[in-house]
């Protein structure tokens, strides 16, 4: 009951009103059990849920699994409540289920528990069976840490099934004296004497930290991350001891020999060593003075300044960071006197911090990192300049980067936003907008944003849809002339197929490169069409290839057009659906498939990008064997000796086959294998980046225009007509020259053949080289085997 009096003279008021309080318990003082488990399809499965029995509210108690409601039994052990409820799954689908329970008050009010998972198994395969807990060789069981009097001891514990029973995999329990500051913690931050009990909790948190400072649990660790968040909510004085015993703990979990631990704890759902950057910095955030000045103070791997701003401050914000080993920092605010007086300015280097938040592939934090923070809100021009001394001097491209603490999915990532770098000799100055924790990430072989391969690649993109583009139409207009035999109709049929998944795939890169990462559906659909249509491109170019192959090598052989289309259009978008279907299948369920700072495969989680580069690179392989059989059968000597200018020929033929080959087949992928080599010459990365932005504009030139015969059908039509008389002489690609050797090469094989049968092989008897088909007429056999030749080396010319 609460009274409230007042008193005027003589006169005295007073009212008075009685609350009830109805409790409910607190979502971290729920304990769960199993934290995660499989569940046997058709078994009951036990899942509980435990308070502290020091209460005196009885609470109404469901079990929730996937939206189903279920009562629970109520159970006293020892000091704690449990509630309990034996789920059977009965549909069994192997899909992961969720569950939780629900306390509801005499008021209607609930509280839900932290959810528990359930994996159904069929009852095959079984492997352990201890305590009516089943599980495959494999499967992984997740179970709530031990109790003591009457808490509970934060963390789980894993087991996984080996060799038919449950074996600890990993301990993830707290020890009871981290357990116990954690509850201390919470009760201080809640306290209204929270500013006064505060610095012998820090004495305590720091006295406990150095004894268990060879402690190798990442639980323990991730655990004092979370007392240290917690707690700099709390204002505190600017004392020496106060932020030398926080300072100290710091540095002790952030010794070299924790790296490990914090390499697994950034692998989780939350990132802990950006929860120990936002707890420092809010820490210093709510420093308050004392005397009027803020402590110059630095420990093993912190150091802090800062300042208070008066009304007669004159002076820029300008503090030198040289405490920290070797490197040294610099961060200058202009005009502080537009600041309110009494604000405070505080900044605190880092020099191991940068070393245990997660970077991007290829990129090092090369400077200490810094952070500044200020008591009152910054105006419109506000500019924070910071000088950064290069750690490794080695390393190049250097970017300004700031810490986004809501960056993938509030776990938190580098962002170069707001910010501008000027390199001075072993120096880099950035100049930012806005205020978070700075640093400065460098490459040793990565170009930075907006470099010549940037450029090469957005201009070269524009370039070849266009060239697709117009390759298409060239294709649909002169489409019925030119592939009036099998062997061109297939050739134009992989041409077109292939610049059409060409340019799709382009239009998306582009889409990519002017989306934010963050739209994270957009991204992820983006990545599917880039991954399916560069390499249908790449199939096709592999059909392309197959049809060469086999009209080179099996001259005779006759294939129906039907056959080879059902084969070339499985191959050029079968095989690439699978792929791309098979890797978002397989990656997106555990949230891989995309990298975190691009719109394309992942390679640092999952390795994604080798469903990618694997076919790529396999297809490369075999379309150069393709071509070295091309360039070792028009090397193929004649009879008797050549002559000094059949070799020139010679020379030039191969010279012509391997240009018009090479961008047709996606050999200029290969030169990708030289920019994945580490500290490889940007020459390649230019020349990689220029080949295939272009690679568009290779197949019009070389797979369309190069071929006279579609080129004069357009001169011939309406459009493009310049009047002027056509020659069908066959030169499509290969010249005279291909003719005579591929003459040579099947003169031996002509022969075999009876007369009767040439007229089934070729559906003509006689042909005019410079004339179309005329009639049948009767022919010699030595002009039918002539003509049979001559027709041979047409097929394998048009196939090129």
């Amino acid at each position: 009951t609460y009274v409230c009096t007042l008193s005027q003279d003589s006169l005295n008021s007073s009212a008075s009103v009685t609350i009830n309080v109805i409790p409910l318990p607190l979502k971290q003082d729920i304990l769960i059990d199993p934290t995660e488990a499989p569940v046997l399809c058709g078994t009951p499965q036990a899942l509980t849920c435990c308070i502290s029995a020091y209460t005196m509210e009885h609470y109404d108690v469901k079990f929730v699994v996937q939206e189903k409601e279920f009562k629970a039994e109520k159970e006293e052990q020892g000091n704690f409540f449990c509630y309990s409820y034996n789920y059977t799954e009965t549909e069994c689908r192997e899909k992961k289920l969720e569950a939780y329970c629900t306390f509801v008050n005499s008021i209607g009010q609930e509280v839900s528990s932290k959810k528990i998972y359930l994996r159904p198994i069929p009852d095959k395969d079984i492997s352990c069976s201890e305590n009516n807990t089943f599980g495959r060789e494999g499967d992984i069981l997740k179970k709530s840490c031990s109790v003591l009097n009457t808490t509970f001891i934060q963390g789980s514990k894993i087991y996984r099934c080996c060799s038919s029973s449950w074996k600890m995999e990993k301990n993830d329990c707290v020890s009871e004296q981290i357990n116990s500051l954690l509850l201390m913690a919470e009760s201080l931050v809640n306290s209204p004497s929270a500013k006064v009990g505060l610095p012998n909790f820090l004495q305590n948190l720091r006295n406990q930290t150095v004894m268990l400072q060879n402690d190798n649990s990442s639980a323990n660790l991730a655990a004092i991350v979370i007392i240290l968040y917690n707690i700099s909510s709390i204002p505190a004085e600017a004392k020496n001891s106060t932020i030398f015993d926080y300072f100290t703990t710091v540095d002790i979990i952030v010794a070299d020999s924790k790296k490990e631990l914090w390499a697994d704890l950034n692998e989780g759902s939350a990132c802990i060593s950006s929860l120990l950057l936002n707890a420092v910095e809010r820490f210093s955030e709510n420093l308050q003075p004392v005397n009027n000045t803020i402590p110059h103070l630095s420990t093993e791997t912190l150091e802090l300044q800062g300042m208070v701003v008066t009304e007669h401050s004159h002076t820029d914000y300008n503090k030198n960071f040289s405490r920290l080993g070797n490197l040294t920092a610099n961060v200058l605010i202009d005009n502080i006197e537009t600041l309110p007086p009494n604000s405070t300015i505080v900044s605190v280097a880092y020099s191991a911090l940068g070393h245990i938040l997660p970077v991007n592939e290829s990129m090092y934090v090369n400077s200490l990192v810094i952070s500044t923070a200020l008591s009152c809100e910054r105006n419109q021009n506000f500019r924070i300049n910071m000088t950064f001394q290069k750690e490794n001097i080695s390393l190049k491209m250097p970017l300004c980067v700031f810490w986004d603490f809501n960056l993938n999915n509030s776990k938190g990532g580098w962002n170069g936003h707001g910010c501008t770098q000027t390199e001075e000799g072993g120096n880099v100055i950035c100049s930012c907008n806005h205020l978070t924790p700075f640093s400065i990430l460098m490459s040793p072989d990565t170009p930075a944003h907006n470099s010549v391969e940037d450029y090469i690649t957005h201009i070269g993109l524009a370039i070849s849809i266009v060239s697709l583009v117009v390759c298409i139409v060239i294709e649909s207009l002169v489409w019925k002339t030119v592939t009036n035999n099998t062997t061109s109709y297939m050739r134009h049929v992989c041409i077109l197929n292939t610049a059409t998944s060409l340019l799709i795939a382009d239009i998306w890169f582009i889409v990519t490169a002017s989306i934010n990462v963050q739209k994270r559906n957009i991204c992820i659909a983006a990545t599917f069409f880039i991954h399916l249509f560069y390499l249908c491109g790449f199939f096709w170019m592999l059909s392309l290839g197959l049809i060469l192959f086999y009209r080179l090598v099996f001259i005779l052989h006759n294939t129906s057009k039907t056959s080879q289309k059902a084969v070339v259009f499985c191959l050029g978008y079968g095989c690439p659906f699978v792929f791309a279907v098979t890797t978002i299948a397989v990656t997106l369920p555990w949230n891989t498939y995309t990298r975190k700072d691009a719109c394309w495969l992942n390679w640092k989680d999952s390795k994604a990008v080798l469903a990618f580069v694997i076919p790529a690179l396999a297809i490369v392989a075999m379309n150069l064997f393709i071509t070295a059989v091309v360039i070792i059968k028009i090397l193929r000597p004649n009879i008797g000796d050549r002559t000094n200018k059949q070799e020139r020929k010679t020379f030039f033929q191969i010279c012509k086959s391997l240009v018009i080959l090479t961008p047709l087949f996606g050999l200029t992928w290969g030169f990708g294998l030289a920019t994945i080599i580490r500290n490889s010459h940007q020459t390649f990365h230019i020349l990689f980046a220029l080949l295939n932005a272009l690679q568009g504009l290779f197949i019009l030139v070389f797979g369309t225009l190069w071929d006279n015969k579609s080129t004069s059908l357009i001169l011939v039509t309406p459009m493009f007509s310049m009047s002027y008389p056509f020659s069908r002489t066959f030169n499509n690609l290969c010249g005279k020259t291909a003719i005579m050797e591929m003459r040579m090469i099947v003169k031996t094989m002509v022969p075999a053949i009876p007369p009767a049968v040439i007229p089934r092989m070729f559906p003509w008897t006689c042909m005019d080289w410079h004339l179309s088909p005329v009639k049948k007429k009767a022919c010699p056999d030595g002009h039918l085997r002539k003509q049979a030749q001559i027709y041979v080396a047409q097929e394998f010319c048009s196939a090129l």
